[in-house]
Formats: C-alpha cells, structure tokens, sequence
C-alpha cells in the first residue's frame, strides 16, 4: 500500500523528531489514565465490598429522628409487615450504638449490634452462638488488634463495659459489616443481655430483598415517620467512588493543558512540512481520497503510537498513585479507627478508549481540517509555500467584536461577573489594535483595578469572585511578559553594532511567528503556574499549623469530650488525672443553631485569647448575663445583646429562651473550634442539658498515657497537636503527590523547545549557511538561536511566576479566612529552585541543536530544506 510506505519511509526519515513529537504527545494519555483509573479502582472495590462487608443487608428501616445517640423503637405490627412484603427475604432486628474495643491497651472505634442468636442466624444463614458473654467481629478488627477465635476482649458501650469472648469472626458479608458508607473498621455483634448502649430495642431492622435490583418503595406502605434505606444503593452511587479521581485529574489539569497545546502546536506544523510532498504527489496524479488517508495514518502511526504509550505508561503512574494516596489516608487516619484497607489497582477499557481519543481526536481533526484545505487549493499552491513563511493572523477583528461585545453584555446584564465583563473587553482590544505598548497600558491598568474596585478587601469573598481573580491575573501575566519582546526588538534596534546582531535575530523570528511562541511559553507557563499555587498552600499551612498549634483552643492543647449516654439523663463530671496543666471544665450547647461554651474560674484565669488587647472582660465574665462573642469578619457588627433559643445536642435535652449582654469579643478565626459565645458557667441555664468537656494543657507523652485512661471509660480524648499535624501532613503528602505529577508535565515543555529548536536547525539550514556566507559568526548565530528559545521558556516563566504568585495569594487569603488569619508566605527558596531547574532542563535541552546549528557551513545554503 502505497500510503503506507509513504508514512513510514518519512517516520524513519524523521527519526528523531518523531521521537520528540511522541515523547511530549504520550502527556494527555498518560495523565488521563492515570487519574481516571483512580476511579476505576475505587468502583471496584465497592463492588466488591457489597459482598465482602454488606452480603445480605440490602436496606434498613427505622425512624426518621433516630441516631446513634438516641432512638425509637419499632414496632411489632410494622416488623410483621415486613414479613409478610412479596418482595422481603428477611429482616434482622437490631439496636445499634458505637463502641470501643479495648484488647492490651489497644483501642479500636467499632460498631457495635445487638440481636439475639436465632434472628442473626436466620438473616445470615450461619449457626452463631450469640449466647451472652459471646461476640462475633469482623475480619478487619481481628486483623487490626491480631485476635482469634477463643480470645477474650473489653468492649466499652456508652452505657458501660463488658468482657466479651470471640466466638466467631465474619470474615464476608454481614458479619463482616463496616457501616453503610464502610466507614468504621467493623462491627461486633453482642447478644441483646450483653448490650450497655441504647436500651431500645429494635431501633433499627436490616432487611434482605428477595431481588435488591428491582424493587420499588411504593411497595412498602410505611408510616410518615419511618424511612426505608437502601444502603447498596447509596454506597455504590457515593461521590467518594468518583472524587479521589477527579481531584487527581484536576490536579494534573495543568500538565495535561500542557501536553494538548504541544499537540496542537506541533500538530500543525507537523501537517504545513507535509504540504510541499503533498503538492508533488498530486502533481503526479495521486487522488484526493489517497491523500486523505496519508493523513489519517500519519495520525493513528505518531499520536496513536504515543497514545498507547501513554496510556501503558499511565496504568503504571495510576498504581503509583493510588498506593500512594493509600498510605496517606492510612497516615491521616486517628489511631483508634484503625488502618486504612488497601485498594487493588484496577483499570477498565472505558478509561484506555477515553485516554486514546484525547492524544488521538484533537490531531486528528487538525490533520483533517488541512487535508481539505490542501486538497481544494491547486498543486502549485502547495510547491510556492516556505514551511516557516510569515502567515499573518486572520479573523482576529471579527474575534475582537465578538469580545467586545460579549464584555459589554457581561458588564450591564451581569453585575457578579463585572470582573469577567472587563476582561473580555480588554481582550477584544487587545486582538483588535495588536499594540505591544497598549497591551501592557491594559495589562497595568487591570492591575490597578484588581488592588482598588476588585480587590478582596472591598468585595464579598466568593468561589466566583475568587475564580474571576484568577483568570484576570493569568490574563495579566499574558498580556504583560508576551509584549515585552516586540518591545525589546525595537529598542535592540537602537544599537548599529555587531553586538546587537544576534538579539536581532533572535526577536525577529519571535516577532514573526508570535502564536507558536505564545502557545510554546504557556506550555511552561502553565505547569509553573500549577507548581506555584499547589507549592504555596503546604508552606502556609506549616506555618499556619506552627501558630495554631503554640496557641491551642484558648490556650489549650487537649480535650476531653465526654460520653454523651452518660449525660443524657445524669450529667457526671470528667475525671481530672495527674499531668494536665490548668485543668479547666466546660459545657457546651447551643444559642441559635451556634456554639456556646460555659468556662469556669480556671478558664478565665488561664486562657489564652490571641490579640487580646484588654483583659477586664475575665472579670466582667463573672457578672450576671454577659457573653463574649465570636468575630468571624473583620466587617461583622459587634451586637450589645445577644438573645436566642438555648438547646441542647440531645432530643429531649430541654430549651430555653436567654439573654446576655455582651462585654467583648474575641477573633474567631484565630482559635481551632467554632466557639461563637464564651459565657460564665454562672450563667449557664439548668433545665437544659450540656456536653461536658475537660481542657488542659499537656505534652505529648502525657498525652498517651491519658489517652488511655480516658478511652477505658469511652471518653473521646483529643490531643490538637498531634491530630492538626497528622491532617495537615495528610495534606502536605497530597499536595507533595500532586507536584510530583506537575513535574511530568514539564515533559511536554521540553519535549516542545527540543522539538521546537530541532525544526528551526532543519528548516533554517539555508538561511544559516547564506549568514554564514556574508560573514556572520558561527557564535552570533548561536546567540540568537538560544536568545529565541530561552525568550519562550523565560516568558512561560515570567508568566507562571507571576500569575501563580497573584493567585496564590488569594488562594491562601480565601482559606485562611476561615481557619484564621496568617501572613502570606512565598516559598522563595522552592519556587527559585523550580525555575532555576527548568531553565538548567531547557539549557541541556538545547544543547544538541545549538552544537548542530555552529557545524552548517555556507555550502548549507545550497541545499534543499528535508
């Protein structure tokens, strides 16, 4: 096949730059892969956990205002009902609660069911001996605490303790139960005598469909009050089956924008060196359809091949990735939840087609799109075009209209997108007037406006202000650094010397093609600007993580909440144990829907309230009905009253209506929890009822030894340093793994300036050799050749650098608003050795074609371009 050979004899011809076109195209598929196959993983596991962890329970039943904290009994006649339904296999009456396992000094969070022994074995199918005294766990809690059969363990209830024996462990379906969303390590099942948590029973019935596929819930007639679950159908149908995937792929956004604009790039020009052997072939007759079908070869044998490639490559970086992003979710986990269950890799055919068409749709339609246009125009049309001739840019006017317009209709119809408005009308003037000068008196003037009429400070904070930012500053960056170099070209034109011979050679082919320069520097425009944001958020945090942590919740380092059973109908007092400094009690509970805390003396004596400014208000505290409050923006009004509803976090925990008077206020952002009232524990209503918390201050070592008597008693203690470092390390991981794939984007950025720089020596063979042969210097040639190159990466650079830093900075502002108020910190260092080691990779890289372009000799200029 004639076609065939023709492709193949010039894929051999071109050796090397098909290596580097394919190199830098294999990005796209790669990275899509790689982050699509996360998800592929995740659903399947799920799949395979409604066996392993769910088996016969389909749904459950119970009323609607039950939890975990408190329940209501279901009934017989309903129970019977469900019996009797067409579509019902089985039921299994339980009551729930949490617990915790105690086993050597271990602890592990669980779920703990109670049924009686008969009704477990019917729903399961298995002879279990639930006698009392008797519990069977789940598979993953023998594994984490190393339990057997026979072995004895203390399971702590909110109601109390008891010594329990295993007498089975479930290692699938039901009895291997995690929770309806797999979120606890396990379950144990205890018999209904052995139960110390919610004494109602059943509180709750797990029903087995005859078919879980295809049932309706106009079959079940249930009373108002009562909703009907089905737990599969939610847990496969969870947005966690899709997220990690999608977070990854936005994540790698930055390299894979990178990789599509090498495609588009070279795509281009790939098919405009084509044109000339195109004209000569249909000079000698060959037909149009045939030479459709070079083109369509040409595409499945370069991008299809880098494809496949990419996508072998990107199944091995997805494995990779979702080990890695394993071992951080087992690193973030708290201890006493147990370890984090491992993922098996898996990828499906639709993730392999989905990152085949995106590294082969785009060439394909460009290759498309100029086999019509070179087939309608004459064969001698293609023989006259130089392959780096100067093509003007057309349609730019009528684009410009359609900015303008579109910038003008933003701006009056769309007053939260004025921001946007302005921007596209800056753009349409910029594609309008194409004046250097112009573009960076637009650039500077946005610039303006971004610190004056839409700064952050003088407009609502929002997910759509903020994006708005983020686009103007990129639009900045762009407009500034790419008319620099027109600009610089005229002033080199100042200089009559020698020495201004090779910065006027290397702008001039800049000036010349100024759309391939542009779309070469964002490819490292981008990912520079991608490294930059994702590396500013982990210095923030540290440091961030640093103040919180010197400062604690007011002070304090650690927390002790206690068993919410135990209050429920008694309020009992947290044990005060030996190492806590400033020990401190206080009640919680709310003042309309928002956190209130009752301190005592200890706390107004000891407490640490960051910018206090005047200290009266401990003493102040102790009057009858006053308050402080809680200052979340620097905007907010400080009310002289605060009334409301006080309830509590229990049903039934009584209401009532107060009044304080507030005496001061404290900065929100600036301590751990959302504390929004601070009152006396004098004042503290005492018909309703409250969650009691311990607060001291403690090293870590004390810490572990506390934690361990608290956890015996099923109090929840929290040690603030140590979890707010394990979480933000969590993140620090993420955003660690995410840089690293930032990295492989760069790839397509040097695998553009080699490829780039290898053309320019191909294609400007001759016009070396005619320089060479007036007398110009093989080293001034040199010069101007780096000058062009290194203009592409230090534009990308400059506009990476600059825009990453502005968005950056907004970034850490919106977060930090939040979490509380931090100076924002530009990692010099890291982001100074990012961009030196781009340039040392871009200096390499053009090491080969630069030793290339000093050995053409005048006798070059005689030859025919390949």
């Amino acid at each position: 096949m004639f076609e065939l050979k023709f492709v193949l004899r010039s894929f051999k011809k071109k050796g090397f730059v098909s290596f580097l076109l394919i190199l830098g195209a294999i990005i796209p598929s790669l990275l899509t892969v790689s982050s699509l196959s996360l998800n592929d993983s995740i659903a399947s596991y799920r799949a395979f956990q409604l066996k392993e962890n769910f088996g016969e329970a389909d749904s459950y039943i119970m009323n609607s205002r039950s939890s975990l904290f408190f329940s209501f009994p279901l009934s017989e006649f309903l129970l019977n009902d469900l019996k009797e339904n067409r579509l019902v296999k089985n039921i299994l009456p339980v009551s729930e609660s949490m617990g915790r396992i105690e086993k050597e000094g271990a602890f592990l969070e669980t779920l703990v069911i109670a049924t009686n022994k008969d009704d477990i074995s019917n729903f399961t199918g298995k002879e279990i001996d639930l006698t009392p005294g008797n519990a069977v766990i789940s598979e993953k809690i023998a594994l984490d605490l190393g339990l057997k059969e026979g072995d004895s363990i203390i399971l702590h209830m909110p109601g109390g303790s008891a010594n329990l024996k295993v007498s089975y462990i479930g290692e699938e379906g039901f009895l291997n139960f995690r929770g309806e969303l797999a979120q606890y390590p396990g379950s144990v099942f205890v018999s209904l005598e052995d139960f110390q948590g919610n004494t109602i029973y059943p509180s709750k019935a797990y029903i087995d469909f005859i078919d879980d596929t295809n049932f309706s819930y106009s079959e079940f007639n249930l009373p108002a009050n009562m909703v009907l679950v089905n737990m599969k159908e939610n847990f496969m149908n969870s947005t966690t089956n899709v997220i990690l995937g999608y977070i990854v792929f936005a994540f790698n956004s930055f390299s894979l924008l990178a990789g599509i604009i090498l495609i588009i790039v070279f795509g281009n020009t790939f098919v405009n060196e084509q044109e000339k052997n195109i004209g000569i072939l249909r000079i000698f007759g060959l037909k149009r359809n045939r030479l459709l079908n070079i083109f369509i070869i040409q595409v499945f044998l370069y991008f299809g091949l880098a494809s496949v490639i990419g996508c072998l490559l990107g199944t091995q970086i997805g494995k990779l990735l979702l080990n890695s992003f394993s071992g951080i979710a087992s690193g973030i986990m708290f201890e006493s939840l147990g370890s984090f269950t491992s993922i098996p890799y898996v990828v499906n055919a639709r993730t392999i087609i989905i990152g085949i068409l995106i590294g082969i749709l785009i060439p394909f339609f460009i290759f498309l799109r100029k086999a019509i246009i070179i087939t309608k125009n004459p064969p001698i049309e293609s023989l006259r075009k130089d392959v780096e001739e100067y093509v003007p840019v057309s349609g730019t006017t009528f684009f410009a209209v359609i900015l303008l317009i579109s910038g003008i209709i933003t701006l009056i119809f769309g007053k939260s997108f004025a921001l946007l408005g302005i921007i596209l009308i800056s753009l349409g003037c910029t594609f309008l007037f194409k004046n250097p000068f112009l573009n960076i008196t637009i650039s500077l003037t946005l610039m303006l406006l971004s610190k004056t009429l839409f700064s952050l400070s003088s407009n609502s904070l929002s997910f759509n202000f903020i994006f708005q930012r983020a686009i103007l500053f990129a639009v900045i960056s762009i407009l500034f650094f790419t008319s620099i170099i027109p600009i610089l070209k005229k002033l080199t034109k100042l200089f009559v010397s020698k020495k201004s011979f090779p910065f006027l050679l290397g702008f001039s082919y800049i000036e010349r093609f100024p759309i391939k320069i542009l779309m070469l520097s964002l490819m490292f425009g981008i990912v520079i600007f991608g490294l930059i944001v994702i590396a500013s958020i982990p210095s923030n945090l540290v440091k961030f993580v640093d103040s919180i942590t010197e400062e604690g919740l007011f002070g304090y380092n650690y927390v002790v909440v206690s068993n919410p059973f135990k209050n429920l109908f008694v309020s009992q007092d947290i044990e005060v144990y030996d190492g806590i400094q400033n020990p401190s009690k206080v009640q919680a509970a709310l003042l309309d829907s928002e956190l209130i805390v009752f301190v005592d003396d200890t706390f107004l004596e000891s407490a640490t309230i960051p910018s206090e400014s005047y200290t009266d208000w401990r003493e102040q505290l102790k009057e009858k009905g006053t308050i402080m409050f809680g200052k979340f923006r620097d905007d907010e009004n400080i009310p002289e009253k605060v009334e409301g509803s006080y309830t509590s976090f229990f049903p039934f925990g009584g209401n009532s209506r107060i009044s304080y008077e507030v005496i001061g206020y404290f900065e929100l952002k600036d301590i751990i929890l959302p504390v929004k009232y601070v009152a006396h524990i004098n004042n503290k209503p005492n018909n309703v009822k409250t969650v009691n918390l311990l607060m001291g201050k403690v090293d870590e070592q004390t810490a572990s030894r506390l934690n361990e008597l608290y956890m015996s008693n099923f109090y929840y203690p929290i040690f603030l340093e140590k979890e707010l470092k394990i979480i933000f390390a969590g993140v620090d991981n993420i955003v660690t793994l995410a840089t690293n794939m930032l990295y492989i984007g760069l790839i397509s950025g040097f695998s553009g300036l080699a490829l780039y720089s290898v053309r320019s020596y191909i294609l400007r063979k001759r016009i070396i050799g005619t320089l060479r042969a007036i007398g110009s210097h093989s080293n001034d040639i040199i010069i101007g050749f780096l000058i062009e190159n290194f203009s592409i990466v230090s534009i990308g650079s400059l506009i990476g650098l600059f825009g990453g830093y502005l968005v950056a900075r907004d970034l850490i502002f919106a977060i930090f608003q939040f979490l509380g108020t931090v100076d924002f910190y530009f990692p010099v260092m890291q982001i100074g050795s990012i961009i030196l080691s781009v340039f040392l990779m871009s200096f390499l890289t053009l090491l080969f074609p630069s030793f290339l372009v000093s050995k053409i000799s005048p006798a070059e200029s005689m030859k025919e371009i390949e």
